[in-house]
């Protein structure tokens, strides 16, 4: 993989690493699921979600 084709490739995983984490932050807001239930809804890993509660200070 050159160059270019890694830093599309990144600027891609960013972008959806930054859509999954709204979306996740949505759903805590929103709802009363469990970070199970959010992983699945999202498609990400409970450790992405358990992250985003933390960071976004909720318990």
């Amino acid at each position: 993989m050159g160059t270019r084709e890694y830093l599309l490739d990144k600027a891609k995983r960013e972008g959806l690493e930054s859509k999954s984490y709204e979306f996740v932050n949505n759903l805590l807001k929103q709802t009363d699921f469990d970070d199970s239930r959010i992983s699945v809804l999202a498609g990400v890993p409970v450790d992405f979600v358990r992250k985003v509660r933390e960071s976004s200070g909720r318990k």
